[in-house]
């Protein structure tokens, strides 16, 4: 089993589960990552490092087994990331273990059932960083791909609360022909899991695909989690009205957030989105299922769980407002 692990963006949402999901696991104090100085959970190690530093990374992974890259950022910043890891990492002998938390964005717009060697359909400008991140770290001797769907869980700001807000407004419900697509979700923890079962064993595949199977449509998710968060009757929302959110709110919110209105953007409802909720595609996870024996959290369990965390903080300032 790898001992020594670096969580490089383990101050982010789930870098931080993966850094707990290695104390739990009995790896002793891995290493958190980051360029802020900051207090370190129990349990684990501070590592003041910038992730674009090549010189700071090659000194970060001495007397390293394994990276864990879970850092986050605009597509560019991916990209060059991902080639002074690589540099990094190749400049160390032996050379540690590289395990990237990819999205399942590298597929595209890509649609039907989807496997680690399908081809990628036309990519947005996030789809590609993330697809060139993939190739800059396969020259690495040792690394593994975990291509994650739309990862949500309490606290998630991207699948949880953004939508509970959206939802709670009534931005969000029904959306009829619109939300056929369908949902990968991914539990946080599942995604945890998944790292640390790279870690446990020698996995023959480099890329494997994470989603709950059975993937319901966007319309199903957002009407079962607005009753788990009595956001009802549930809306239909008409083309119209989706369309005005994408087109017309969603790039005032984009001046608000620059000119300071930072939360602002949390609500947007934008054009890629909205393409997000008519794909449908699904993601065939069945190669971490075989290889890394990987299970999931149940959707009703993991959105019970995620309702309950939004009741229980929802006098907390900007939880759930705009």
């Amino acid at each position: 089993m790898t001992s020594r692990v670096l969580v490089l963006g383990g101050a982010g949402y789930i870098g931080g589960h993966v850094l707990r999901a290695l104390c739990a696991g009995g790896f002793e104090q891995p290493l958190l990552g980051t360029r802020r100085a900051r207090a370190a959970p129990a349990g684990v190690q501070l590592c003041r490092v910038d992730a674009l530093d090549r010189a700071a990374l090659r000194a970060a992974l001495d007397g390293v087994d394994a990276v864990v890259n879970c850092v986050a950022g605009a597509p560019r910043m991916l990209q060059r990331q991902a080639a002074l890891l690589a540099d990094a990492v190749r400049a160390h002998t032996p050379q540690p273990l590289v395990v990237q938390l990819s999205s399942m964005a590298v597929y595209g717009d890509r649609e039907g059932r989807v496997d680690e060697g399908a081809a990628p359909g036309r990519l947005s400008a996030y789809g590609a960083a993330k697809r060139e991140a993939e190739r800059e770290l396969a020259r690495c001797e040792r690394s593994v791909m975990l291509r994650a769907g739309c990862v949500y869980g309490p606290d998630s700001e991207q699948w949880t609360l953004r939508i509970a807000r959206l939802l709670r407004e009534g931005r969000l419900g029904d959306l009829g022909a619109a939300g056929d697509g369908r949902c990968n979700l991914v539990h946080v923890d599942d995604v945890a899991a998944a790292v640390l079962h790279v870690l446990r064993r020698a996995p023959r595949g480099v890329a494997f695909n994470l989603a709950a199977p059975q993937a319901p449509s966007w319309n199903e998710y957002l009407v079962r989690f607005a009753c788990l968060l009595d956001a009802t009757p549930v809306r239909r929302i008409t083309p119209r009205r989706l369309a005005a959110e994408a087109y017309l709110r969603a790039p005032l919110l984009k001046v608000l957030r620059r000119a300071g209105a930072g939360r602002a953007a949390a609500t947007t409802i934008t054009p890629s989105l909205l393409a997000l909720f008519r794909q449908d595609i699904v993601l065939d996870s069945q190669a971490a299922e075989r290889e890394l024996r990987q299970r999931w959290v149940p959707l009703d369990q993991g959105l019970a769980a995620c309702a309950a965390a939004l009741r229980g903080g929802v006098d907390k300032p900007g939880l759930l407002s705009a």
